[in-house]
This record gives C-alpha cells, sequence and structure tokens, in this order.
C-alpha cells in the first residue's frame, strides 16, 4: 500500500508541475500587437531554426554588426520554409508582416486575425524589376 502512495504522489506532483508551467494564453488580437512591436533586419547567415522555435543570425546591413533574432510560435514555420542563407528579413515595428528579401523577390508573411482566431498565414511574392 505505502508504494501504491508513492507513486500517486509522484504522479500528483507530475500533473501539478505540468499545469502550472502552461504559458498563459493570448488572445489573436493581443499576440498580434506583441507582434507589431518587434523588429528585425537581418542578412541570415545562420538558420538554426527548428519546428515553431525560429533563430536566426546574421548581419544587421545598415550598422554591419553581427546580430541574432530568436521568437518562437507557428507564424514562423511559413517564414521558415522560405528563409534561406544570404536573404535580407526584415520586421519594422508597428507592422504586421516579415518580409524576405531576395535576390529576384520579396516575400511578405502577414500575421493577422480573423475575429478572435488567428488567419491564416498571408503570403504574398513581389518579383523585383530588372534593372
Amino acid at each position: 500500500m505505502t508504494n501504491n502512495r508513492i507513486l500517486v504522489s509522484i504522479i500528483m506532483s507530475i500533473v501539478c508541475v505540468t499545469l502550472t508551467s502552461c504559458p498563459e494564453v493570448v488572445s489573436c488580437t493581443e499576440d498580434v500587437r506583441q507582434f507589431e512591436r518587434k523588429e528585425v533586419n537581418i542578412i541570415v547567415l545562420n538558420n538554426k531554426s527548428i519546428g515553431r522555435e525560429f533563430f536566426v543570425s546574421g548581419i544587421d546591413p545598415r550598422t554591419m554588426k553581427t546580430i541574432a533574432y530568436r521568437d518562437n510560435g507557428g507564424f514562423y514555420i511559413e517564414v521558415r520554409r522560405s528563409l534561406q542563407l544570404g536573404d535580407t528579413l526584415v520586421k519594422n515595428i508597428g507592422e504586421n508582416f516579415f518580409e524576405i528579401k531576395k535576390a529576384k523577390s520579396n516575400i511578405r508573411f502577414i500575421k493577422s486575425c480573423d475575429g478572435s482566431n488567428y488567419a491564416p498565414v498571408e503570403i504574398y511574392a513581389q518579383k523585383k524589376l530588372a534593372k
């Protein structure tokens, strides 16, 4: 009987830790507001993104200093799939999108809500005009 009590105590401890360690759920609107506060301008030299974790490092084209950008979320899966080494990733404060600047085109990934739910990631590609 003592072994059963120990087992039950262990299981209850695991359940309590799991429940209290869950991240706070924010609304779609608040998530987009938080996203709009982010900023990055980076020529990507390393992409160590895995799954929902987004991690790139490279050079800021304005200062030529080494920088890194890290965040997580399902939104970044689409960005990660299109990002190649040498691309420039731009996100300005107040905007709800990332833009990947490539040699021949730009790709924009828009984060938005559909009512209270997340809207699918909107992706727009724009071909650059020949000079």
